[in-house]
C-alpha cells in the first residue's frame, strides 16, 4: 500500500521545526499502519475481491455468501434513511431579534437556520453522499468528513491574489506608471503583484462562494500518536495526498523555492486502490509526460495547538506553505463517526472486524454443502475394457427401453464390471452447525434474524422482545451519527458566519406561514447559536406512516380542540408527528379552533340561532360542559 510507507530520508540540512514534524508524521504513519491494513482487508472482503481474483481451474470451487455487506447496507439504511434538517437555536437573546427580510419580520435565528439548510440542500454540496459514506466507513473503519469553504475570485483560483502592502502607510502599492483605475466591483486596478512569500492577499469580494462537506478515506488521515479516544484533546491532525509533481509546482499557494525542490516519491500511471502501478516509459514520451507520471506526497497539517496550517511535501527540507487557520474553524475542519471506539486508543475496533471470521466460516460450510450435493448425485463405476465409450453413452442416454449390446465381460457377474457408487450424504449435525453460525453472526452484529427476513420465534412476545433489543442497538448507532452530523452543522454554520460575503436569496417561512424568497446578507446571521438535528429524521418513514400520523392528529384535535387551538401545545405535537407542511399545520389548527368554538357555543351576550342573547357563563360551568377530559386541560 502507498499509505503505509514512512517518509523518505533527507540528506543535508533540515529546519529544526521541519525535523520535529517529520518525526511526528512518521510516528503517526507507524501507528496507522496495522489499522489501515485491516481496513483494506475488510474492504476487499465485503467487495468480493476474492471472487474477482478466483481461478476455478487452479483454486477449485468457491462459495461467497456476503452476509457482512448485507448487514452494513441494512444498518446504514436504518440510521441514515435521509439527511436530517438542521435546527438552529439561539444561545442568547440576540438570536431572537426580529429582522426585516424583504418586508417581513423573521427572528434572527430562523434566518441562520434557513441559510444553513439552503446550503446543505444544494446538489453540489453532496450531503446525502457524504453522510452515507461516513456512516458506512464508521462501521468498517473511521467515518470522516471535512467541512470547508471554497471561494472563487474570478481567475480560476481559490485564494486571493497577493499584492505589496505598505504596513506603515496602510496602503496598497500601485504601479506609478499606470492610472489608478478600479473595476466594476470597485477593486483597485494596477496594484503591484507580490512575489512568492511576500505581500498579502487583497480583501476583495469573491465572484462565487461554495461550502462543502467531503468524505475523506480514513487511510489518508493521520492523527496525533499521543492522542487517545477524545479527538478534541489531540494537538494536530493531517491529511495525506498524492498529487502529480506538475500540479504541485504550478500551485501558487506554495513557496516557489520549495515547490521547485519537490521530488516524486511515486511514479505511476495509476494510483488505484492503494497500489502503485509502475509505468514503463513508452516510445515517444517526452519530459512533460514523464513529469506528469511523477507523484509527490503532500501533507496538509492542522496544528490545532498553535492554530496554523502547514503544507509539507515528502523529501523537502522546508514547508511548502505556512498559513493562518481558516476563518470559522475552532478546532479542526474534520468530523468523525466512530461508533465502536477502542480502549484508550483513538483507532476503533469496528464491529465488521468481528463479523468477517464468522462469515468466512459460513462460506466454508456452504462449500462443504456444495461438495456434499455433488457427492449425492448418482454415479457409476466401470472396468476399463469391459465397456466402450459408445456403450457408456447409451447407458447415460435419456431414451427409455434402449438396448445396450455388450460383447463380453471379464467377470462372470456383470455387476462387477458396471456398478453403482454409494452416495455421500451430508451429516445430520451439519445444518445445526450452520444455524448456530447464523445465530452467532446475528448476535455479534446486534441484529435479529427478522432483520434478514427470518423469524426466530413463533410467539408474538418473543418477536417483540427481539425487535426491541434490535431497536436499542440501532437507536444507539443513530444517536451517535446524529451527534456527528450535528457537529457538521455547527462547523458549517461557523464557516458561513465567518466567510459569507455575497448576499443569497433563500426560501423562508414567514410569520403568516407563507413561504417567500428573502435576501440574506452576512450581518443577518451574526450571533451565537446551537445547532441540532432531530434523530427521528434519520429513521425510515413510509407514506402510510405519514398519512396515519396526519389522521391521528386530525382525530386528536377534533376530540380535544383545546390542544389544537393552543399553539404552545399544537406546535410540539405537530413537530413530534413530523407534520412539517405549513398549510397542513395551519389547516389542523384552524379545524381545532372551529371545533373549540362549536364546543363553547356563541360568545356571551350574542344572539343564538333563535335570536336570544346568551348570558355570560361561569368558567367552572363551562369546564363541566366541556367534559372531564377537556376540563383537565
Amino acid at each position: 500500500m502507498i499509505w503505509d510507507k514512512g517518509l523518505v530520508e533527507i540528506t543535508g540540512n533540515v529546519d529544526d521545526r521541519v525535523a520535529k514534524w517529520r518525526r511526528k508524521i512518521d510516528r503517526a504513519i507507524a501507528k496507522r499502519k496495522p489499522h489501515a491494513e485491516m481496513w483494506k482487508k475488510t474492504e476487499e472482503y465485503i467487495s468480493l475481491q476474492r471472487v474477482a481474483n478466483h481461478n476455478p481451474a487452479t483454486d477449485g470451487d468457491l462459495c461467497a455468501v456476503n452476509k457482512t455487506r448485507a448487514f452494513i447496507n441494512n444498518r446504514v439504511a436504518s440510521f441514515v434513511y435521509k439527511n436530517p434538517r438542521f435546527i438552529v437555536r439561539p444561545v442568547n437573546q440576540n438570536g431572537m431579534e426580529p429582522l426585516d427580510v424583504n418586508g417581513k419580520t423573521v427572528p434572527r435565528h430562523q434566518v441562520a437556520e434557513h441559510i444553513l439548510n439552503f446550503i446543505v440542500q444544494q446538489p453540489s454540496f453532496g450531503a446525502d453522499r457524504a453522510s452515507r459514506r461516513m456512516a458506512k466507513a464508521g462501521l468498517t473503519s473511521i467515518g470522516v468528513v471535512k467541512v470547508g469553504y471554497k471561494p472563487d475570485y474570478g481567475k480560476g483560483t481559490h485564494t486571493k491574489e497577493s499584492y505589496i502592502y505598505d504596513e506603515q502607510g496602510r496602503t496598497w502599492l500601485r504601479d506609478p506608471m499606470l492610472p489608478p483605475d478600479t473595476d466594476s466591483r470597485g477593486v483597485p486596478q494596477n496594484l503591484i503583484p507580490a512575489p512568492d512569500g511576500a505581500g498579502k492577499p487583497y480583501p476583495i469580494r469573491p465572484t462565487s462562494e461554495k461550502w462543502f462537506t467531503d468524505w475523506v478515506p480514513p487511510e489518508r488521515m493521520l492523527y496525533d500518536p499521543d492522542g487517545e479516544n477524545e479527538f478534541f484533546d489531540h494537538e494536530w491532525v493531517a491529511c495525506e495526498y498524492y498529487w502529480p509533481i506538475s500540479d504541485i509546482k504550478a500551485n501558487k499557494r506554495f513557496n516557489k523555492t520549495v515547490r521547485e525542490q519537490v521530488k516524486g516519491t511515486a511514479k505511476a500511471q495509476l494510483i488505484d486502490e492503494g497500489k502503485i502501478v509502475a509505468a514503463a516509459r513508452g516510445v515517444g514520451q517526452d519530459a512533460v509526460i514523464e513529469e506528469d507520471e511523477e507523484y509527490g506526497r503532500v501533507f496538509e497539517i492542522y496544528d490545532i495547538r498553535d492554530k496554523e496550517v502547514l503544507w509539507y511535501a515528502d523529501g523537502c527540507s522546508d514547508f511548502l506553505a505556512i498559513e493562518e487557520y481558516p476563518l470559522g474553524v475552532a478546532h479542526s475542519p474534520y468530523v468523525h463517526f466512530v461508533p465502536d471506539e477502542g480502549h484508550a486508543d483513538w483507532y476503533p475496533h469496528p464491529v465488521v472486524t468481528d463479523l468477517i471470521p464468522i462469515n468466512q466460516e459460513i462460506d466454508k460450510l456452504r462449500l462443504l454443502d456444495l461438495h456434499g450435493a455433488y457427492g449425492n448425485t448418482p454415479k457409476w463405476g466401470f472396468l476399463r475394457g469391459d465397456i466402450e465409450d459408445e456403450q457408456l453413452e447409451a447407458l447415460m442416454s435419456p431414451i427409455p427401453n434402449e438396448a445396450v449390446r455388450f460383447e463380453k465381460f471379464s467377470h462372470a457377474d456383470p455387476k462387477k464390471s458396471l456398478f453403482a457408487i454409494d452416495r455421500q450424504y451430508t451429516p445430520p449435525d451439519f445444518y445445526a452447525r450452520m444455524q448456530q453460525l447464523e445465530r452467532d453472526f446475528d448476535e455479534v452484529a446486534g441484529q435479529s434474524s427478522e432483520a434478514r427476513g427470518r423469524a426466530s420465534s413463533q410467539l408474538a412476545t418473543g418477536i417483540n422482545a427481539i425487535q426491541q433489543s434490535n431497536a436499542l442497538r440501532e437507536d444507539d448507532y443513530r444517536a451517535q451519527f446524529s451527534a456527528a452530523w450535528r457537529e457538521v452543522g455547527k462547523k458549517l454554520l461557523d464557516s458561513v458566519q465567518a466567510n459569507m460575503d455575497i448576499p443569497t436569496a433563500v426560501a423562508i417561512d414567514g410569520p403568516d406561514g407563507e413561504m417567500f424568497i428573502g435576501t440574506i446578507t452576512p450581518d443577518m446571521i451574526e450571533g451565537d447559536y446551537d445547532v441540532s438535528v432531530d434523530v427521528e429524521d434519520l429513521m425510515p418513514r413510509s407514506t402510510d406512516l405519514e398519512m396515519s400520523n396526519l389522521i391521528q392528529m386530525a382525530n386528536l384535535f377534533g376530540q380535544y380542540p383545546l390542544m389544537g387551538s393552543d399553539e404552545r401545545i399544537s406546535g410540539p405535537l405537530l413537530d413530534k408527528a413530523k407534520i412539517n407542511s405549513a398549510s397542513l399545520r395551519e389547516g389542523l389548527v384552524a379545524m381545532a379552533q372551529i371545533y373549540r368554538q362549536l364546543q363553547m357555543g356563541p360568545p356571551p351576550n350574542q344572539p343564538d340561532a333563535q335570536g336570544g342573547a346568551q348570558p355570560a357563563q361561569d368558567p367552572a360551568m363551562m369546564m363541566q360542559q366541556m367534559g372531564g377530559a377537556n376540563a383537565g386541560l
